[in-house]
């Protein structure tokens, strides 16, 4: 189970963050559970949260996500310290079929893209029509997973993302380049008919 945390900090909520990420990481649940990475978000391409990093980590199951976020003391100790810690947090879960080993080049943009989806057909459509402009711009899928679970601390669980898509690109250039291409103008009509919402951010490894 992969889980991806999008977070915005709450001003002067250093503690609190320092205090729940060392209090979750002690549980007995938690065990397994490993960091992988820790990206900023460098630009909100399209959305109206203003999220500031996008925090990877790996579980050993799903079983092990359930243990810690129904433990007793999670919830009256930790939950608490997240919602101090952050103006707002989303959490998506991903189920992956493997062992999950993800590696991020410092020199490469990436972006992060939620997706919901009103008519699938439509949105591969655009998808595969513009396969050979991605390939030509050196665009490189990372992932591309349904979420299992999407929710804040504030509000709960909310209905996820069909689509949770992580792309390496070549330079922040070729973002612009993509978006201006005639091969995206041709197949946008796709695109929208088949995309009820996206939020999508470019994302960088972290100094």
């Amino acid at each position: 189970m992969l889980t991806l945390a999008v977070g915005e900090e709450q001003p002067g909520g250093e503690a609190a963050r320092t205090a729940y990420l060392g209090g979750v990481a002690s549980m007995p649940q938690a065990a397994g559970v490993r960091a992988l990475e820790i990206l900023n978000v460098d630009r909100v391409l399209l959305g109206q949260d203003t999220p500031q990093e996008v925090a990877l980590y790996a579980w050993p199951d799903a079983a092990a996500v359930r243990a810690v976020r129904g433990d007793p003391r999670y919830v009256a100790d930790y939950l608490p310290l997240r919602k101090a810690g952050w103006k707002q947090q989303r959490i998506l879960d991903l189920a992956v079929g493997a062992p999950l080993e993800l590696a991020f080049d410092r020199g490469h943009p990436y972006t992060l893209g939620l997706l919901w989806l009103k008519d699938r057909a439509e949105y591969d459509r655009y998808y595969t029509g513009t396969a050979a402009l991605r390939e030509r711009l050196g665009i490189r899928p990372v992932l591309a997973l349904p979420a299992q679970h999407y929710g804040t601390a504030g509000d709960g669980e909310t209905d996820p993302p069909d689509l949770v898509l992580l792309f390496r690109w070549e330079s922040a250039a070729s973002i612009d380049a993509y978006l201006q291409s005639p091969e995206f103008q041709q197949h946008h009509g796709h695109f929208e008919r088949g995309v009820e919402r996206l939020e999508w951010y470019r994302i960088g490894v972290a100094e």
